[in-house]
């Protein structure tokens, strides 16, 4: 196709007017004909009338209706833009009737080398995957029981083209050669009880979640360990409070009588101060605490005595127990939030039910990084939504001989969540390398990390930004907003509306947008609709939503299908055609059973129209 192309002529009816469908979403020029009085072209759930009926430009669509003076005959040529066309080749790359049966959540890296500039036809992909069918699959494409449902996978490819050589689909057992996951949620975050991990949780709706010593303890001492060595200028203390039982006197169980030591990397623990802590009346009374002083390590010695620890009269209850709400440090005037903080001592653990759904990720010299949703079942919802995400968890796993070295991964939490009553936050809907290594072409040391906030059912896109050697440590994590970057996830200003939870932002590399960014993503994450929009670098601005390409699952498998989350897969494609993928999925489980055709997924080649 090319600019300017005639697309469509045809005349106008007796009644003056004519609808218009192109067959796919297409960028548009012109109109041409005589008479010409109105434009209007549908976009996702309405029409728009252009305001020059004859201008075009700027606009993709399918649908179109135009009046005119009647038999008149109209023409409509090509304009900029994108526009996607199916690759069937590719999809059906991923249709396995054996083992691997099926996924969401497709992810590429290239982890040869990191390289995730266009056309890396030497690459080793790798691919994962988020919920994965295994087992077997008949020839009428009815799953054969049993069906198991591991929350993970991947897959590796030589190469960057899948209709070349074959997918190699991997799945992980364990020791009784049962299917698992390949990543399995093994971190602070997924704890609840009366865990010190609720100490730096300083979401509004944790507010009453809480740290508890076990009962009548021989010691208690809590210990923060900021990963490295940082200027604590202060901290700020809540101690134990709880409003719903404070007429009971339970606040008497908060701290009072603490050592405080801190510690550099050598883990040599220095007393700052014996500190008397007041006991709290309310949420918000936070007690401050002079520090100024370099530090990896902060420890409060609590002394393990009814009423000289706590702040019980000693006939007041025979309860011996120490507790405390939050507890804020501070560098500067940013609030430290990458913390790991244990205790010798609590009331209460529990494991509840959880797992990983795997967001983006980057390959940072040797290591493959993750930033997955922790999710857990929420059986209030309806079927094929019974969730909840919990928070976001970071995976470091080392490659090894051209492959991931399973054994040797760890995690950690993250603070990149955030809830509160009229919206919540999630980042790692999309990485992109701005590096050296990533083949960037005007590299500038950073990591741009993309996530969301979801407010009245709309999801906004928001970026953050880190130097590659700085991101395990969250606290030099930077957000844009509005034109400045700065510390707190919440301030992060809007970039795009109606984005996916997982979409791509990608350098263009060549033609008239060369040295501006693609964000691709899924229109209000599940729909049929794949948009884009150009900025002018990695944080915007970005144009408004432009449709170019509409999903025919939904109407192909009927029932409850739907599609979601599309994104770009940068390293795969060429300087003429980047590659996307989308995910199919249905809310009947059903239907997944019985057509393994609908759950993998599917490929678009998007091309551009320039002059």
């Amino acid at each position: 196709m090319k600019y300017n192309q005639e697309i469509f002529n045809g005349s106008i009816s007796d009644l003056g007017k004519i609808e218009i469908d192109l067959g796919m979403y297409l960028p548009l020029n012109k109109a041409i004909c005589n008479g010409l009085k109105e434009v209007e072209y549908f976009f996702v759930n309405r029409w728009i009338k252009l305001k020059s009926p004859y201008d075009l430009s700027g606009v993709t669509a399918r649908y179109i209706n135009v009046t005119a003076k009647k038999g008149s005959i109209l023409s409509l040529t090509l304009g900029k833009g994108y526009y996607g066309i199916e690759k069937d080749d590719y999809s059906n790359a991923f249709i396995n009737r054996s083992g691997w049966t099926g996924g969401d959540g497709i992810f590429s890296f290239n982890i040869k080398d990191g390289n995730d500039s266009l056309n890396q036809v030497d690459a080793k992909t790798l691919f994962v995957f988020g919920d994965t069918f295994v087992g077997n699959v008949s020839k009428d494409l009815y799953r054969i029981e049993p069906l198991l449902m591991p929350n993970n996978s991947v897959a590796y490819l030589d190469g960057n083209d899948p209709t070349k050589n074959k997918v190699n689909f991997k799945i992980n057992t364990n020791k009784f050669d049962s299917v698992v996951s390949y990543f399995e949620p093994d971190n602070a975050s997924i704890y609840d009880g009366t865990v010190p991990r609720y100490l730096i949780a300083y979401d509004e709706v944790n507010k009453d979640n809480k740290y508890l010593s076990g009962y009548n303890p021989k010691k208690v001492e809590i210990i923060f360990d900021l990963y490295s060595e940082k200027h604590v200028t202060k901290i700020e203390v809540l101690n134990y409070y709880e409003e719903m039982f404070e007429k009971y006197q339970i606040s008497n169980r908060g701290i009072k009588e603490t050592k405080i030591h801190y510690a550099k990397e050598d883990n040599v623990y220095h007393l700052l101060d014996t500190h008397q802590f007041n006991r709290a009346t309310s949420y918000d009374d936070f007690e401050e605490v002079t520090i100024d002083q370099n530090l990896r390590y902060l420890k409060f010695e609590v002394t393990p005595i009814q009423g000289i620890g706590n702040h019980y009269n000693l006939e007041d209850t025979k309860e011996v127990v120490f507790g405390l709400n939050k507890v804020k440090i501070y560098m500067g005037d940013r609030i430290l939030k990458d913390i790991h903080v244990s205790s010798t001592s609590l009331m209460s653990k529990v494991k509840p039910i959880s797992w990983f759904w795997l967001q983006d990720g980057v390959i940072i010299d040797k290591d493959l990084y993750f930033v997955p949703l922790l999710v857990g079942p929420d059986l209030e919802q309806p079927e094929g939504l019974q969730f909840r995400v919990k928070d976001v968890s970071m995976i470091k796993v080392p490659i090894k001989d051209g492959e991931l070295d399973f054994d040797n991964a760890t995690q950690k939490p993250t603070p990149l969540a955030h809830d509160d009553k009229t919206s919540n936050w999630l980042f790692g809907a999309a990485f992109m390398a701005n590096t050296k290594q990533a083949g960037a072409v005007n590299p500038d040391g950073y990591i741009y990390v993309y996530g969301y906030e979801t407010a009245n059912f709309e999801r906004l896109l928001k970026v953050a930004r880190v130097k590659a050697e700085c991101l395990e440590d969250f606290d030099t994590w930077e957000y844009f907003n509005n034109g400045k970057w700065v510390s707190k996830m919440t301030e992060a200003s809007t970039l795009i509306n109606h984005i996916s939870c997982e979409m791509s932002v990608s350098p263009i590399t060549s033609g008239e947008n060369k040295g501006k960014y693609l964000a691709l993503y899924t229109y209000d994450v599940n729909t049929t609709l794949i948009a884009y929009s150009i900025g002018e670098t990695p944080w915007g601005p970005f144009t408004s939503p432009r449709i170019a390409f509409e999903s025919k699952e939904k109407e192909k498998l009927g029932g409850q299908a739907y599609t979601y989350n599309a994104k770009a897969h940068p390293h795969m494609s060429t300087i003429n055609e980047l590659l996307i993928s989308y995910n199919v999925n249905t809310y009947s489980m059903e239907q997944n059973v019985s057509n393994a055709n609908v759950y993998h997924p599917r490929f678009v080649g998007l091309q551009y129209i320039g002059e």
